[in-house]
């Protein structure tokens, strides 16, 4: 098996090899940039939860997105979220649309599932490398030259 890097994460261990056949290097990166990539994802969770207690969560339900924020923070803070988790914490919708939102997100290679070791009933979700790559343009790169901003 060879470990792959996901940016800001410890190697994910995949059965596929890469394309060198051999394991990929990882690298620190810089913790301080890892916690303000937190912070401001967290900040816009935030305000998200705020707006929806303003306006009404109907308004401007949006599941994937809300889960992929999840996910971003936990999968650089390298903390598991099982399904369960993940669908208890996004607002505005059923267990079931979160389910079925999951399954979209993993079927678009933008979440990644792991059997849990200890209980094979429960499963851990995380981003994908390439999802975590697109979050953090979004999140840390300049749209039209203005840097983004967390009340988003």
């Amino acid at each position: 098996m060879n470990a792959v890097t996901i940016p800001w994460s410890r190697p994910v261990v995949r059965s596929e090899p890469d394309d060198t056949g051999k394991d990929a290097t990882v690298t620190d990166v810089d913790c301080q940039q890892r916690e303000q990539f937190c912070e401001t994802v967290e900040a816009i969770l935030r305000l998200r939860a705020r707006r929806a207690l303003v306006f009404g969560q109907a308004l401007f339900a949006d599941p994937a997105w809300d889960i992929l924020l999840d996910l971003a923070v936990a999968t650089v803070r390298d903390n598991k979220l099982s399904v369960s988790a993940v669908c208890s914490t996004t607002a505005g919708c059923s267990h079931a649309t979160s389910v079925r939102c999951i399954a979209r997100l993993e079927q678009a290679g933008l979440v990644e599932r792991t059997p849990d070791d200890q209980d094979r009933r429960r499963y851990f979700l995380r981003l994908s490398s390439v999802a975590l790559t697109k979050m953090r343009a979004i999140v840390q790169n300049p749209i039209g030259g203005v840097a983004c901003n967390p009340f988003y």
